[in-house]
């Protein structure tokens, strides 16, 4: 997750154009199955399925052929089906070796390692921010979408400094990035990432079983009570009474609130503790005191 291969980095994300998870998924997988020779097989393992076989993520030599675009639309890869074929194409026309020059990204700047990659076809700017920063150690840097402009708006308070714009556009980009960086320094690609998917309800019960599971999305926290305000006054200086006389010569009445809760909590009433537990502190104290008139 932190340091992905360049290459197969660079096609997941052409592919996750106007896409969702599932769909991306699916296709990477038609990739390795159409594209890439099986590297082992359930035959070899014992206890694993039936007919079942796993393929490497295709090399860009296997996706640069002209055939290969009619292939993934056939895929239901639609217009990326050209993205991946030309990106592939250009990569092995120019090098010798494809994969070890996407991998020397890692040494240039970041800004010059975006310049490098918005080369290729299909690639734009969130998606060349995805690979620098999952792929070329650009830790610095935030992808930026709607859903991240959500979060920073949510989160952070951000406010765009122009006209707020209908769509996405390279200043509010720049803006929303900003703000995330001004924020978290170094690393705020991945404090983005932290983010962008805890606020996903596919991960929002990542990890429990599911009874926790269910337990956590049936669970409703109570609201914090508000601590009381008193004024202080000279009764707050006053010892709490101690034996049965003073106690009795003196009213709830005349106590202040902190008082009344130990005049009342002496008289042996723990028995409604369990019972006010879901109550504020004032609420507790005129409890007591009824429970004292009748007494």
């Amino acid at each position: 997750m932190l340091r992905q291969d360049p290459w197969e980095n660079l096609v997941s994300f052409i592919c996750s154009q106007n896409n969702h998870i599932s769909r991306i998924t699916s296709m990477v997988h038609s990739l390795c199955i159409h594209f890439s020779p099986p590297i082992c097989s359930s035959s070899e393992l014992p206890g694993a399925p039936l007919n079942a076989s796993w393929h490497p993520f295709p090399p860009p030599k296997a996706l640069a052929h002209p055939n290969v675009e009619a292939k993934l639309r056939e895929l239901g890869f639609g217009y990326r089906a050209k993205y991946i074929q030309k990106t592939a194409a250009m990569l092995c026309e120019k090098h010798e070796d494809p994969t070890k020059v996407l991998l020397e990204l890692r040494q240039l700047s970041t800004s010059e390692a975006r310049e490098r990659l918005l080369e290729f076809h299909g690639v734009g700017p969130k998606v060349a921010d995805c690979i620098l920063l999952m792929s070329l150690d650009k830790t610095e840097v935030v992808p930026v979408d709607t859903h991240v402009q959500q979060i920073a708006t949510k989160m952070y308070g951000f406010r765009s400094q122009g006209k707020r714009p209908k769509a996405m556009n390279p200043r509010l980009y720049s803006e929303i990035a900003s703000k995330f960086t001004d924020t978290w320094g170094s690393y705020a690609g991945w404090a983005h990432s932290v983010l962008f998917t805890a606020d996903l309800k596919s991960f929002a019960n990542f990890g429990l079983d599911s009874t926790a599971a269910a337990m956590a999305h049936d669970a409703t926290l109570p609201l914090p009570s508000p601590a009381p305000v008193v004024d202080k006054n000279p009764l707050d200086e006053q010892p709490v009474p101690t034996n049965e006389s003073e106690i009795s010569s003196r009213k709830p009445g005349t106590h202040n609130l902190v008082e009344c809760v130990n005049f009342y909590s002496s008289q042996g009433e723990t028995r409604e503790a369990s019972e006010d537990l879901d109550t504020t502190l004032a609420e507790r104290v005129k409890r007591r005191r009824r429970l004292g008139n009748h007494a």
